[in-house]
């Protein structure tokens, strides 16, 4: 009984019946890993830039594309972006993103809903939720001596 123990004990050492089966999982685990950081690699992707066109209103709301155009975020991840200011409000952007002018828009949620509920095939996949465009300031208090 004490070798068959002492057997058992040399086969679980050694690797044992469940050792090919562990090997393939730690072979298949380093495989994912590696292909997993190969495919997230900035490397040197010689590829051309996606075109982008971007129905906006020319309003400090949309104040981050300008942030992003103006620190080349845009073509630093692939997206060479057209912004077309010349629309008068956000649903007049969507509507100009619908016939074809542009391809996303920036609109409130509102003109969104009401192309929605005119049937219209449209989807929001971001939006501004606080905007304040009060400025506070203080009246400058009288010295005295």
């Amino acid at each position: 009984m004490e070798k068959e123990r002492n057997g058992e004990l040399k086969k679980r050492r050694k690797g044992g019946k469940h050792a090919p089966r562990s090997r393939f999982c730690i072979l298949t685990m380093v495989i994912l890993i590696t292909l997993g950081f190969w495919s997230c690699s900035r490397g040197s992707d010689s590829g051309k830039l996606e075109t982008l066109t971007v129905a906006m209103v020319r309003t400090e709301l949309n104040a981050l594309f300008y942030v992003a155009e103006a620190q080349k975020l845009f073509a630093a991840n692939g997206l060479q972006v057209t912004l077309r200011e010349d629309y008068d409000s956000g649903a007049s952007a969507a509507a100009g993103m619908l016939n074809g002018e542009a391809n996303i828009a920036l609109a409130a949620e509102f003109p969104i809903v009401r192309q929605v509920f005119n049937k219209k095939d449209i989807a929001s996949f971001g939006t501004i939720a606080k905007y304040d465009e009060f400025v506070k300031s203080q009246k400058p208090k009288k010295m005295s001596c």
